[in-house]
């Protein structure tokens, strides 16, 4: 996957929009890593715990492969309001998306 300005100031503009505490070098940095390991057939599931209101999920569901899982922990979570930032910001709801509505310390089972 080829980085594409384009598309990147793009996604830039749609974050920006959204509450949270992830920063645009966040955004650039997790864009490059996530990149590199597509390039370099790093596969690997994905977990973000506290998600409020998606701004740092909407880049790690557009940027995983399809094949890849993304778990998405919060407490107050808002399946729907989370899942209309992803299409917002990467323009489609990849698939093998997994919401939780608790605690991170609830999921150790």
């Amino acid at each position: 996957m080829d980085f594409d300005r384009r598309t990147f100031k793009a996604q830039s503009r749609q974050i920006k929009k959204i509450n949270g505490w992830f920063s645009h070098h966040s955004h650039a940095f997790w864009d490059l890593l996530l990149r590199w390991q597509k390039q370099y057939m790093a596969p690997g599931h994905l977990v973000e715990i506290g998600v409020w209101k998606g701004k740092s999920s909407s880049v790690l569901a557009y940027l995983k492969r399809d094949e890849e899982e993304l778990h998405m922990i919060d407490p107050v979570l808002k399946e729907e309001k989370v899942s209309h930032t992803i299409v917002k910001v990467g323009g489609r709801l990849p698939p093998n998306l997994h919401f939780y509505k608790r605690s991170s310390f609830n999921m150790i089972d």
